[in-house]
Parts: C-alpha cells; sequence; structure tokens
C-alpha cells in the first residue's frame, strides 16, 4: 500500500475539533448523560489523595491541565479517550463520579495542599453540619476555569477511532 493511500484511510484531518470547555460545563454534560466515562474507567482511575487534591489545587489557582481527548460515541454520546483520571476527579469533587453500583460516589473530601492548605477535608458538599463545605461562590468559581478538549468527530471511521486512541497511549 502507497504512503498516499495509507495517509488517506488513517489521517484525522479534519476529524477533529479542538475547543475549550469550562470546569462546570464538562460537569454539565456527564450530569446530563452526553459524556461517558469508557467501559472499565475504574482500572484506569487510580490516583492518590494528594493527587487528586492536587489537580483540584491546580483549577482553583487557574494553572492549566492537560488537555483532554474525547471521541463521539455511537450512542450519541461523548466519551473519554485520554484524561480519565482528570475528569474523574473533578466529578467525584463535584459529587456525580458513579459509584460502580449504580449509584453516586460520596464528594471527594480533599487534603491540604501545598499553596492551599485550607483544602484539608474540604467537600463540595455533606449532610454532615460539621462538614467543611465549599461555600456557594467558591463553587462558581471551581466551575469557571477553562480546559483544552479535542473531540474526534462521529464520521471518524473505525479504524481513524483505534489510531486516535493508539496514538494518545503511545504520547
Amino acid at each position: 500500500m502507497s504512503l498516499d493511500t495509507e495517509l488517506e484511510q488513517m489521517s484525522l484531518a479534519g476529524r477533529i475539533s479542538t475547543e475549550t470547555m469550562s470546569v462546570g460545563e464538562l460537569i454539565s454534560l456527564f450530569r446530563d448523560g452526553d459524556l461517558a466515562l469508557p467501559a472499565g474507567w475504574q482500572n484506569r482511575y487510580r490516583w492518590s489523595l494528594i493527587r487528586k487534591s492536587a489537580l483540584i489545587e491546580s483549577l482553583f489557582l487557574g494553572i492549566t491541565i492537560s488537555d483532554v481527548y474525547l471521541a463521539a460515541n455511537d450512542t450519541d454520546q461523548i466519551e473519554i479517550v485520554d484524561g480519565v483520571a482528570r475528569v474523574a476527579t473533578i466529578l467525584e469533587f463535584a459529587g456525580v463520579l458513579p459509584d460502580g453500583q449504580g449509584g453516586t460516589a460520596p464528594p471527594l473530601g480533599l487534603v491540604g495542599t501545598r499553596h492551599l492548605p485550607a483544602l484539608e477535608g474540604l467537600v463540595w458538599n455533606s449532610d454532615n453540619p460539621d462538614a467543611n463545605v465549599l461555600p456557594p461562590a467558591m463553587r462558581v468559581q471551581f466551575r469557571r476555569p477553562k480546559l483544552t478538549v479535542h473531540v474526534l468527530d462521529e464520521l471518524a471511521s473505525p479504524e481513524q477511532r483505534v489510531r486516535f486512541q493508539g496514538l494518545l497511549i503511545n504520547i
């Protein structure tokens, strides 16, 4: 097969759009059922509490985090291809991450970090009156940071989808 033919079959040019999305938009897409975690996502989500807290700290401080890669799937959803741990941490902190048993995992309780030690014990919400709950104004602030997302469109061939996922794994 010639290089021209291989490029024509495998090229992702024109199939990937790059956009910015706020943390709040990401949470809403998931909550509304438009954004899906990939099958077996629990096996790819093994971050420590310190690392999860550091990601949340970065978002509060306006520090850019790594891009997220998504692909439209055949069920009219957008599936996370790369960035599962980052997105799952955001969803867990916001109290919308599935627990794997049909319910919702409890909101992530953070540990204090180097730059924001006051994150210690902070949770998005809680029924416990003694909990260190994130104030409503801080929830709005948390939803504002922008993430760069790359989305492979639904017209990509199965071969292109496999290539997209394979390229990301090997980067």
